[in-house]
């Protein structure tokens, strides 16, 4: 199994990891799954976690699409938001 390389930032950086995947789907979900677990408990110790970023790197060192809070909860479009209008009747 190819190993790759986590980097947690934080509001320090965390120790690296290193974790055998079987590809980089399946290391992109885990590190989708980590970070999303670590700013669920950042925002229970009253820690703002919106700029908190995870790296992926392969076995060359080549780094991967980060997974941030804009990747891991993306903002809603602009037709998503809710409205003060009444409803009309039916």
């Amino acid at each position: 199994m190819p190993k790759f390389r986590f980097e947690f930032i934080e509001s320090t950086a965390q120790p690296a990891i290193q974790v055998d995947m079987e590809n980089l789907d399946a290391a992109k979900a885990e590190a989708k799954r980590a970070a999303k677990e670590a700013m669920l408990d950042g925002i229970v110790e009253g820690v703002d976690p919106t700029s908190w970023v995870t790296r992926i790197y392969d076995e060359a060192g080549i780094w991967s699409p980060r997974s941030d809070s804009r990747t891991l909860w993306p903002r809603p479009k602009l037709s998503d938001k809710p409205t003060n209008r009444p409803m009309s009747p039916a």
